[in-house]
Formats: structure tokens, sequence, C-alpha cells
């Protein structure tokens, strides 16, 4: 390629092969062609690498990059690294990209000087390409701003980000692994206003084999990590995850890791509680109970305090009730039986309070097992 491009494209690729044409499809076909596709290939065993050697020897506009054992981090800096342009676009390898995607972004970043990054909608789709919904996110720098310290509002998938401030925050941080976006946009917060266009930008394609269905502990401990250094660092402390990375520059946070990390008194009520919480449902959903009541055991009976159990104990008992009327057996149901024999044991007196006053959740109960039902999510 004789000229630099407009958009550097980070396409990270790791056995996509049934989604990727149609993913580099809608990255070659852009109404703004003056790019390049940057395919980092993790070590792919589908056939992934043979398909995009045959479209990069058609169109000198896609490079590929192949090292065994690159993860989804590595593989976004190493990108970073080797991109040419002056605006850096993220897509994923199961993704479509709307034709003018890259058109609106550069228009806006064009007219907008002062906006390191510009995001926008997605359609939600499935494995076979079924619409399931419609994601937007608020559009205003500034509600972005107040927004992202209490959750995401910037889909990374459709993100477009100036090269120029991506590497000054040193790109994405390996100790913030699966959360790895969420930790990106808090620091470039901190740096310009990011924006996200009102226009639907690409078609996020949703499967059993996305992050947030396998690593979802590691994920959710990873947003509460980011969460609590973005706040430090906004309050002029120093930032945790950076003393963390120094330390382990490769593993993914542990809740161990995190714990003698985040060193706070309030450790309990932005760490503790929420992780256990949020994980708690998310676990009997995708029967993982054992790895969560694991670390529940070891963590999380010392870190929540009585409140706090007040809350597990009741979210562990619904769930328990949904899973029994769904037709668990007796022994799926034991971890919820554990779960709540063990946070009576730390919290006696919440739970005999709780057993007292709550008289209504035993009539509920009574309720659940006179009316069958094969939906273990139904009330």
């Amino acid at each position: 390629m004789a000229t630099s491009p407009a958009v550097s494209v980070l396409m990270p690729v790791y056995n996509s092969a049934r989604f990727l044409a149609a993913a580099v499809d809608s990255i070659l076909g852009q109404t703004r062609a003056d790019l390049e596709l940057i395919a980092l290939d993790g070590g792919s065993t589908d056939g992934g690498v043979e398909l995009l050697q045959e479209i990069a020897a058609r169109d000198a506009r896609v490079r590929v990059i192949t090292q065994k054992n690159l993860a989804l981090v590595e593989s976004l800096n190493l990108g970073l690294s080797l991109a040419r342009a002056p605006v850096i676009a993220r897509m994923d390898a199961d993704d479509i990209a709307r034709p003018d995607r890259f058109e609106k972004q550069c228009a806006f970043l064009r007219d907008h000087p002062d906006v390191v990054a510009v995001s926008g909608g997605m359609d939600v789709i499935d494995e076979g390409g079924r619409y399931v919904e419609t994601i937007l996110f608020p559009t205003l720098p500034a509600s972005i701003a107040d927004e992202l310290l209490h959750r995401p509002v910037v889909a990374h998938p459709a993100a477009m980000v100036r090269t120029d401030s991506l590497r000054a925050v040193a790109g994405y941080r390996p100790v913030a692994r699966y959360a790895e976006d969420y930790d990106l946009w808090l620091r470039l917060a901190e740096t310009g206003p990011i924006a996200n266009l009102p226009d639907v930008l690409l078609s996020y394609r949703t499967h059993a084999s996305n992050t947030s269905s396998v690593r979802f502990i590691e994920q959710q401990l990873a947003v509460l990590a980011a969460r609590a250094a973005a706040r430090r660092r906004r309050n002029g402390q120093s930032d945790p995850l950076a003393l963390a990375q120094a330390g382990a520059p490769v593993a993914p946070l542990t809740y161990g890791m995190l714990r003698s990390t985040l060193r706070t008194e309030a450790f309990a009520e932005d760490i503790a509680f929420p992780f256990f919480r949020e994980t708690l449902s998310r676990a009997s959903a995708v029967n993982a109970m054992g790895r969560w009541l694991g670390l529940y055991a070891r963590y999380g009976l010392w870190d929540i305090n009585g409140a706090g159990a007040k809350v597990i104990m009741l979210l562990g008992a619904s769930l328990m009730l949904k899973r029994y009327r769904g037709g668990t057996r007796v022994s799926g149901l034991l971890p919820y039986v554990c779960l709540l024999a063990m946070t009576a044991c730390r919290h006696p007196v919440i739970a005999l309070r709780e057993f007292v006053q709550l008289r209504h959740w035993q009539l509920i109960a009574r309720r659940g097992l006179l009316r069958p039902t094969t939906n273990p999510d139904s009330d």
C-alpha cells in the first residue's frame, strides 16, 4: 500500500471461520475505502488463516498476522503497534459492520477534533444472523463521562479511536483482561471526550463462546477493578491496577489479587458485595454454582457484611426455588442449600431475623411446591 490509510482496522481472530467472510466483507465493502485491515490470528485451527490469506492475496488492504497463543489484549496491542492510520477502528471477527460505519465516524471525528473516541449503537444478532434487539447508548460526551463510572456505555466492537490517544494511554492493559475495553474507556475519558453516534453501526453476534458467557466471573472482577481504579485516579490517588500490572503483567486478575491490591475500608461495599451479588445469578443460569460457591466460601463470607448477607440469602433462596420449579433434582439444589447454611452460620442474627420477619417467603415456597412448571426462570 503506497500511501498511509485513513483507518486502521484491528480484527483479532481465533477459530471464527464460519463468520469470518461476512465480517471481512463488511469491512472491505465500506464506503470509506482507504483503510487497512490488520487481522491478528492467535492460532486458529478451523481454516480461518487460510481464508484470510486468500483474501489478502486479492486485496492489498488486508494484512494477516499469525502468532500462536495470541490472546485478545496482546492482539490489540500488537495491532496498535502496527497501525499506520491516524484512527483505529475495532472489529470482531464474528460481527458485521454497516457499509457507512467508517464514513460516519471519520466525519464525526473530523468535525469534533477534541473527541478522542466515537462509537455507536448495535443490532444484536444470534449465531444464525437473526435479529435479537437493538442497543443504543448515550451520545453526549458529558453523559457518557457521568455514566462510565457506573456502567459501560461505549460499544467496543463499534469503536473508532484516535491512534495518538490510544498510544498515549499505553493501549490495553492485560491486568484488566475480560474488561479491557471498559478499563480503556475510563482511562481515555480522563484525556478527552468520548462520544457515541445515535446510529446503529454494526450487527453484534452473540453466541455461547462470547466472553460474557464463559468468563463472567473474571469479567465482573475486572469491571469492578477498573471502576475502583478510576475512582482512585480521579481522587488524586495512585492507580492500584498499575501496581498489579507491574507485579503480574500477563495474568488476569483474581479475587485474591484484587483483595490485596484494593485495601480499603469500602472494599466490602464497593467490590465484594457487588461481585458476589452480580455473579450469583449468572452462575446459577450457566450451572457454575460450584465455582461460585468456592469463591464465596473462601472470601465472600468474610468480606460481606450483614446487610449484604441478607441480600445474598434472599437471592440464593429465590434462585433455588426457581430451579426446583424447573425440575432440578435435589442434588442440583445442594449448592444453594450450602450457600444458605454457610451464610446463616456466619450471620446467625440476620438469618434468624429474616426467618421471623419474612413469613411470606414460606407462603411463596409452598405455592412453588404446588405449582409445577418447566421454566426455571418463572416466578
